[in-house]
């Protein structure tokens, strides 16, 4: 397989938005790579988008399945992966032109999760970027690179770990250890498949450059409700993943993770709809007429916000 890098993109009604998400693969710096879009059954023109892209790139294979899901389509993904490594793309954000180059260079080993940074770019309504979030290079460091497990909990509150993207996996391990995304799950899936990867990794390298652009919303009708049953079972699954890793990696201080996972199960716990979005430092609860608070313990200075939309906002600083 030699360093070929597969970029698996599972595909659903994204007409408005895969164009420029393959764009951005095709025009990678870095030559030796596969694109599969996993078609996931949509009912917009995506399907079609992503055949035209296969007919003119020798190097783009488009897989159409029913529905299932986006746990589903990135399964489906890997199954047909040739790379020895493994990146996700979802089909509505783009990567910048050196992710996997930038990715790659620190593959030095297969038991190993490279992580880069995200940037997110919130938008409106009418799709005008309203504000850019990203991590802050002073905190963090613009050009250091870090190594093992050491600094692993000021890596976690970047929360780039809630992402499956913006990472370089080994095929090999994934296979070997017959890893997949939960495709029962709805929330916290991505964080759930990387920390039951890293339960076989020896190493973790994270570089701080920016190579995923993360496409928001600023308005609320864009996520889903999600319901307690559901909801506190997803948060579980998470929680397993993580607290399975800490004792692999033997993190012995486990206060801020376990924090972190309270806070959402408190949440979890009201029995009215609640929505979550989890972006670098903000934590975003959406409860209707009601407010749920966190423990203080998740952060020395928590704080929280309620606004006239009916936002719960948890500010890590």
């Amino acid at each position: 397989m030699n360093d070929l890098v597969s970029i698996i993109v599972p595909v659903y009604n994204a007409e408005k938005y895969v164009n420029c998400c393959i764009d951005s693969m095709l025009n990678q710096t870095y030559d030796s790579k596969e694109i599969i879009l996993s078609d996931d059954g949509g009912t917009d023109n995506g399907a079609r988008i992503c055949d035209e892209y296969a007919t003119q790139n020798d190097n783009i294979v488009v897989i159409h399945k029913r529905n299932g899901g986006g746990s589903s389509a990135r399964n489906t993904g890997i199954s047909a992966a040739s790379g020895r490594w493994i990146t996700f793309c979802d089909s509505d954000d783009w990567l910048e032109p050196d992710a996997a180059q930038t990715l790659v260079s620190h593959a030095k080993k297969d038991d190993v999760l490279i992580v880069g940074d995200i940037e997110i770019r919130f938008h409106d309504r009418d799709g005008n970027v309203s504000r850019i979030r990203g991590n802050d290079k002073n905190e963090y460091g613009e050009h250091s690179v870090e190594n093992g497990f050491a600094g692993f909990e000021t890596a976690f509150k970047r929360a780039n770990y809630s992402s499956a993207c913006a990472k370089l996996y080994s095929t090999e391990i994934i296979r070997a250890n017959r890893l997949a995304f939960r495709e029962e799950q709805k929330m916290l899936e991505d964080m759930e498949f990387v920390f039951r990867y890293l339960c076989h990794a020896s190493e973790i390298v994270n570089d701080p450059h920016r190579i995923y652009i993360y496409r928001a919303f600023d308005y609320m009708d864009y996520m889903t409700k999600r319901h307690q049953s559901d909801l506190f079972g997803d948060i579980r699954a998470a929680y397993d993943a993580v607290d399975a890793f800490s004792d692999t990696a033997h993190i012995e201080d486990k206060s801020y993770f376990s924090s972190f996972f309270l806070c959402l199960s408190d949440v979890s716990s009201a029995s009215i709809p609640v929505t979550l979005l989890h972006n670098n430092h903000d934590l975003f609860v959406f409860a209707p007429n009601r407010q749920h608070p966190c423990p203080h313990s998740y952060t020395s200075s928590a704080q929280w916000q309620y606004n006239q939309n009916s936002y719960t906002r948890y500010m890590p600083h």
